[in-house]
């Protein structure tokens, strides 16, 4: 029972020298301190990538509005496109039509326009 009394009233291991326990407490407050400057650099690194994120972020949005412009501006030159190649279609099937009608006419075919001499001002020819 004196063995189990005596275990009982001994300090505990980490307290059994005033040495040791400042030693003890210097390490962790060199523990604390580096973790301390880890997490203020983490933070400032998460402070980066955040603004990083927000300026990625604007850049996609403004690329976004760039294509949908883009895309407005190809599609209004294909309805302009489209547009046009109609008015020459029609333009091309009116001047067949007459060239039709002139060459029933016989009008058309003789030999084009003749050479005019001095003082010759004739048109086309027969």
């Amino acid at each position: 029972m004196v063995l189990g009394a005596a275990v009982a009233l001994a300090p505990p291991p980490s307290l059994a020298a005033p040495g040791d326990a400042i030693t003890q407490i210097d390490a962790l407050d060199s523990r604390i301190e580096r973790t301390t400057r880890v997490e203020r650099r983490l933070a400032g690194q998460e402070r980066r990538a955040e603004r990083e994120l927000r300026s990625l972020r604007a850049r996609e949005r403004r690329a976004s509005r760039e294509v949908r412009a883009a895309t407005a501006k190809l599609r209004s030159a294909s309805v302009v496109q489209t547009r046009a190649e109609d008015a020459l279609s029609r333009e091309v099937a009116e001047l067949q039509g007459i060239a039709s009608v002139l060459a029933d006419a016989n009008v058309v075919g003789g030999g084009g326009y003749r050479r005019a001499g001095p003082g010759d001002e004739r048109g086309p020819g027969p």
